[in-house]
């Protein structure tokens, strides 16, 4: 698809020919860069809202897992207490857990 010297010129100058008419016309060129100007705008909102995105899913998902672990840290410790024959009551009282999540534990 090659094009020809002469087809190619006669392109160039009608692109060089429409852009001056651009640049001489104040209000359109003040439009353009309006739009231009929007649109940067709107993609600077928009990678803003991302990145507060992204903070706040990774805090959420942090504290989430912050609170499995200690959790799960607890349930250790309620087997520990357990294994070594403490009351019960004695547990549920130490780590927090309810005597249902005590029964519960492997």
């Amino acid at each position: 698809m090659s094009r020809s010297l002469a087809e190619t010129d006669r392109l160039l100058a009608e692109f060089d020919s429409a852009y001056k008419k651009f640049m001489a016309d104040d209000e359109l060129r003040e439009t353009y860069e309006g739009r231009l100007k929007w649109r940067l705008e709107q993609n600077t909102l928009r990678n803003v809202a991302w990145e507060e995105g992204l903070a706040e899913g990774k805090a959420a998902g942090m504290e989430e897992g912050k609170a499995e672990g200690e959790a799960e840290a607890q349930r250790v410790i309620a087997r520990r207490m357990r294994d070594l024959g403490l009351p019960v009551e004695t547990i549920a009282s130490t780590t927090g857990l309810s005597l249902d999540d005590i029964a519960q534990l492997a």
